[in-house]
């Protein structure tokens, strides 16, 4: 799209359409209709295309056709960070740039350089979004943001029972905030505070924290239910299967999303002990696992998970 330089007397002055000024004796530009269509289909194009119904009376539909359909996935992070080196009830989450939508498919908003604080032990904006902090359970963290006042804060939201939305509910929202993405899910200690950890754009490493202690011999794959460590928002999970065997044995160890043996799995004849790592193990069911962990003796086995994505 131009202007319409190669319609004859159109009247442009340096390119641009001028107003008419009978006391100059300068004639006004003509808008041929030509062009005028053009412009409207133009821009009817882009309100169409965000799956707005164009309206006469709405002069701010264009704007909010762009920010739905030129920003992004909701909740897409660059160099997100969160840090806790001992456990507290605040933090301070950072990113060069933050995407967030008012609902998912709707409108988004752009934040660069975030960088807020967070404090479970307030409600509203920069803490709870209402009552207290779960003991021993999960917190889902959102970026919120304010365009009418244009501030942006972090929102805390009890995540224990249910996984958490990509955009905050509206319910849960304080007044004046409308857009929002979920930036991390953190667990809690039975103090309510945030446990040690570190975050890095969406994935999440904590202390280990021993999910299987057993001396059974487990040849198939067997469910494991990590609740207790992990959040109903994990898509992934990592950590470590350690076997020792009493006896030198041939052992197996195998971890999965499932019992297709879709993982990782290991053997080894003739040993003691197998340590083995797991890294970004999928979770085909929501804060679940399945394992093998078997040798030709008595077995000491010992599960322990480490980081999560979500």
């Amino acid at each position: 799209m131009d202007y319409p330089k190669s319609v004859p007397n159109v009247g442009l002055v340096n390119g641009k359409f001028v107003d008419e000024d009978a006391a100059a004796g300068v004639v006004g530009s003509l808008i041929p209709s030509t062009w005028g269509n053009a412009v409207t289909d133009e821009i009817l194009a882009v309100i169409k295309a965000a799956g707005i119904t164009p309206s006469e009376g709405d002069s701010a539909q264009m704007l909010k056709a762009i920010r739905m359909v030129g920003a992004g996935v909701v909740g897409s992070i660059r160099n997100g960070k969160m840090v806790l080196t001992a456990a507290a009830t605040s933090a301070v989450f950072s990113a060069d740039e933050v995407i967030l939508e008012a609902a998912l498919g709707g409108e988004s908003y752009r934040l660069a350089n975030f960088n807020k604080t967070l404090n479970l032990n307030t409600v509203g904006a920069g803490g709870m979004s209402s009552g207290t902090a779960p003991s021993s359970g999960f917190v889902a963290i959102y970026a919120i943001y304010n365009p009418s006042a244009g501030t942006s804060a972090l929102l805390a939201v009890n995540a224990t029972a249910t996984a958490a939305p990509e955009v905050c509910s509206q319910a849960n929202m304080p007044a004046g905030f409308l857009a929002s993405a979920l930036i991390s899910v953190w667990p809690t200690n039975s103090n309510g505070q945030l446990v040690i950890g570190r975050q890095s754009d969406r994935s999440i490493t904590l202390a280990p924290t021993v999910a299987l202690s057993s001396t059974s011999n487990q040849a198939t794959y067997l469910q494991l239910s990590l609740s207790s460590i992990i959040p109903k928002n994990a898509t992934h999970v990592g950590g470590l299967i350690n076997l020792t065997a009493s006896a030198s044995a041939g052992i197996a160890l195998g971890m999965s999303p499932d019992t297709t043996n879709s993982g990782m799995s290991d053997y080894l004849a003739n040993v003691l002990q197998r340590i083995a790592s797991f890294t970004d193990i999928p979770l085909a069911s929501p804060q679940n696992i399945y394992y093998i962990a078997s040798c030709g003796a008595t077995p000491s086995t010992v599960i322990t998970i480490n980081r999560y994505r979500f």
